[in-house]
């Protein structure tokens, strides 16, 4: 997988004329039209970036030469987020002021966990059902609940932990935070907090209500995670104790 010579975007297809990354039809007739159809020596989120003053192009430079070192693709915001040149709030508002989040869809068609044809399936399950669409997926056997949380981590710039192995050095100190009967309401559990920060455990990490109460009612800032429902569950006896 690489990122789109235009937008960034993960991509596993190549354009043969242009012999570049390029994701969609319309990232295509851009490069095409373009006086030079060499991919750009910068990805487009490193130019928004440094368009909006929050990396320097040193900065940049180092994060590409982290990136390239990977032998599978990691996101240049991951990089970035992970060197702490930015925070993950800082990359996701500048990802939602540009509108240059991946669709799930198209992460998971990178991925080649699911194919065009069976994610245009999802989708009309999606539409007519009226449900997510990795609960669309799901319904149809074409990805598993790890797969599709996986991919939204990726589009989301947040961290997937495999809880079902996660231990905690002090669980008790943790179940103070909020109760386990809103824990299990909202799908979410607190799994480590140092200093300020509360690092949370969510099933939705999408739910941006959640999040805002839970830190209006712990004073504290929310750090998000992915997690499936099985990690989930066993979180919650860590901290809480068997049901």
């Amino acid at each position: 997988m690489r990122a789109c010579a235009h937008c960034g975007m993960l991509t596993d297809w190549s354009d043969v004329i242009l012999g570049v990354s390029v994701c969609s039809e319309e990232c295509h007739s851009v490069l095409i039209r373009a006086p030079s159809v060499k991919a750009p020596t910068q990805p487009l989120l490193g130019q928004l970036l440094l368009k909006d003053g929050l990396i320097t192009e040193g900065q940049l430079e180092e994060a590409l030469r982290v990136q390239q070192g990977f032998e599978g693709y990691i996101p240049l915001g991951h990089v970035l987020v992970e060197q702490k040149v930015i925070t993950r709030k800082q990359l996701n508002g500048l990802l939602d002021r540009h509108r240059k989040r991946p669709k799930l869809g198209a992460v998971l068609v990178a991925a080649r966990v699911i194919t065009t044809d069976q994610l245009d399936r999802a989708i009309a399950v999606q539409q007519t059902r009226r449900v997510r669409l990795g609960d669309a997926l799901r319904r149809l056997g074409l990805a598993t609940e790890r797969q599709i949380k996986q991919a939204m981590c990726f589009q989301l710039n947040l961290p997937f932990i495999d809880l079902t192995a996660f231990r905690m050095d002090t669980p008790n100190d943790l179940a103070k935070w909020f109760t386990r009967t809103y824990a299990q309401r909202h799908g979410i559990v607190p799994i480590a907090k140092l200093g300020s920060t509360l690092t949370v455990a969510m099933d939705d990490p999408t739910d941006s209500e959640v999040i805002r109460t839970v830190e209006a009612s712990t004073g504290l800032v929310v750090n998000v995670v992915a997690a499936t429902q099985e990690g989930l569950q066993h979180a919650l006896g860590e901290v809480y104790g068997p049901s």
